[in-house]
């Protein structure tokens, strides 16, 4: 699919699902692997943005670089 201003839509919604997914995914497995003794913590943030009545922030890592990556393939495969 080509980015213009119809498709611009998709593709923010694309990103947000996988970088929301990678980014629990990231999580989850840095608690599995934790529970067996191994501590990894590759997380950079808090990042995002507060409006005084609206926050929004959000712990970047590994996963959440994927997320994008599978995002901007999964709109151009469609």
């Amino acid at each position: 699919m080509k980015l213009n201003k119809r498709t611009m839509s998709t593709l923010l919604v694309l990103l947000f699902l996988f970088i929301t997914v990678g980014t629990l995914s990231w999580e989850l497995l840095e608690r599995i692997l934790a529970t067996t003794g191994l501590q990894i913590d590759w997380s950079v943030g808090p990042i995002g943005f507060d409006l005084r009545v609206l926050a929004l922030t959000m712990q970047l890592n590994p996963g959440s670089l994927a997320g994008i990556l599978v995002a901007f393939r999964t709109f151009r495969s469609a």
